[in-house]
């Protein structure tokens, strides 16, 4: 009798034992496949969210993107989404890290006396902001500006009194020609309203490296056109000779309002203008 008892023990024991094995490897299956469908989705957010980023940056100027809830970071070279889908981004980009299901556009022109890129901000759509009013002019209608710093999530400012030194709130402290980034402790200089904007939809790295690179690219652009100056003063004749030089000066000097104006006006001499 005991010999059975035993034997129907250890037949019980088996069947338990057989049975979580098997659970466990069904387990491991619907696992694996769960983050198989999961890094399917992030793939189609992932190029999706390129398509988008490509197609408003050369037709549009905001725009909303919707999907299900997803991750962003964004490390200057290249866009990740849910920590595992890279996205090379070889543009001007300025945003910070997020986690959201609605997602904003903002494509704004860079100038510096010619235009030097599209600029593509992206942000959480439920993100409150609060600038000071000599900055509100330009903020698209989708941005969800507050009025009191209190209800915002990020705040612009250049009055030392809405400095809160709060955790959950992202400070940007305009002090003259200086931006500084209150939660990192770093500061960069500026020349152009539009560096404000930039630092309030990104984090200090993203501004630091973004910013370089557009410095680089008029660098560039500056040279292409300084070049240009030259070949076409070659055969424009004597006419236009000294309105080239004007321009020539004001690129070299980087003085963007001069040679907007100074190429604005070659074709009223008749003279080819530059870009």
């Amino acid at each position: 009798m005991r010999k059975r008892g035993q034997g129907v023990q250890f037949n019980w024991i088996f069947v338990v034992v057989a049975g979580v094995v098997i659970f466990l490897f069904f387990l491991g299956f619907l696992v694996k496949y769960i983050d198989l469908q999961d890094s399917k989705q992030s793939a189609q957010i992932s190029s999706d969210f390129k398509n988008h980023i490509l197609g408003i940056k050369s037709t549009e100027q905001y725009s909303n993107f919707s999907v299900p809830k997803f991750k962003v970071d964004y490390d200057c070279d290249d866009i990740i989404v849910n920590d595992e889908q890279t996205i090379s981004m070889p543009f001007s980009i300025f945003t910070e890290g997020f986690d959201s299901s609605d997602i904003l556009f903002w494509v704004e022109d860079y100038n510096k006396g010619f235009l030097v890129d599209r600029v593509v901000f992206i942000t959480d759509a439920d993100k409150k902001y609060y600038f000071d009013l000599d900055y509100r002019g330009n903020i698209p209608p989708h941005i969800d500006l507050v009025e009191s710093v209190g209800s915002a999530d990020v705040i612009v400012s250049s009055n030392p009194n809405f400095v809160l030194d709060d955790p959950d709130k992202k400070e940007i402290f305009i002090n003259g020609n200086e931006i500084t980034f209150v939660d990192d402790g770093e500061s960069f200089t500026f020349s152009d309203d539009f560096f404000v904007y930039a630092a309030a939809f990104s984090n200090a790295l993203t501004f630091e490296c973004t910013k370089e690179s557009l410095d680089e690219r008029f660098e560039l652009l500056s040279s292409l056109y300084i070049s240009k100056l030259s070949y076409v003063s070659s055969f424009e004749g004597s006419t236009c000779s000294s309105h080239y030089s004007n321009l020539r000066t004001a690129l070299i000097a980087g003085d963007a309002d001069q040679t907007k104006t100074l190429n604005s006006n070659l074709v009223n001499y008749g003279c080819e203008v530059i870009f």
